[in-house]
């Protein structure tokens, strides 16, 4: 049988990232691996499957939801797949996972679609794991371009899911972590003001907005 695409990938060199993995037709299939293949301890199911959830829900009620056609894990627990319509341009998909994991990294309120009637699997979730994995994917996008507002969101999310002691065990892991938690800080109030922690049901698009505005200030 034919070797599939996925399978001629070297996954002994594959860092982590969001990547262009194919494109078929009228759809491309992005990889968001949030894992050293074979090198880093895999996802939860639990923080997987509230992570794909979160993931899902805001991106099918995005302005571009008519552009989606799929995001769910992979199954060696290592990343996500995330199909779009090739009418949504690259740097359209790239913004849109941006504030996708901004929003899971923040998330307060009930997991959508957590009953037994709407989930084939409703009592495997974990959301402080998901909110978990959705920060530690800006610190990855730091690491690998070095760009302070990377920094500056995933400081930010820690704050929002981390206890005060474990925030602080954190900040002292990098004096450049330091450095720009206290410029973060000086801001965090004002941004905490302009965000209402708002419930899932009613007000997922007013959630939205605020967070457009927040990112295209450079938070």
């Amino acid at each position: 049988m034919k070797k599939i695409a996925s399978f001629t990938i070297d996954h002994t060199i594959l860092p982590k990232g969001m990547y262009l993995s194919r494109t078929d037709a009228n759809t491309v299939t992005y990889d968001i691996r949030t894992r050293r293949p074979n090198v880093e301890e895999v996802m939860s199911n639990g923080a997987i499957h509230t992570l794909e959830h979160l993931f899902a829900t805001f991106v099918r009620n995005s302005d571009v939801a008519d552009k989606i056609v799929y995001f769910g894990p992979m199954g060696c627990r290592t990343g996500f797949y995330f199909i779009t319509l090739d009418s949504l341009s690259k740097s359209g998909a790239i913004a849109l996972t941006r504030s996708a994991l901004k929003f899971c990294a923040e998330f307060t309120g009930e997991i959508p679609g957590v009953s037994a009637e709407e989930c084939g699997n409703y009592r495997d979730h974990d959301l402080k794991g998901a909110k978990e994995e959705a920060a530690k994917m800006y610190e990855a996008a730091f690491q690998i371009c070095e760009e302070e507002s990377m920094l500056r969101a995933y400081l930010y999310a820690c704050r929002k899911y981390m206890n005060g002691e474990e925030y602080l065990a954190l900040l002292q892991k990098s004096q450049v972590y330091q450095e720009v938690d206290r410029g973060l800080a000086e801001i965090v109030s004002e941004i905490e003001g302009s965000i209402k922690v708002l419930q899932y049901e009613d007000t997922l698009i007013n959630w939205k907005n605020q967070y457009r505005r927040i990112s295209t200030g450079e938070m």
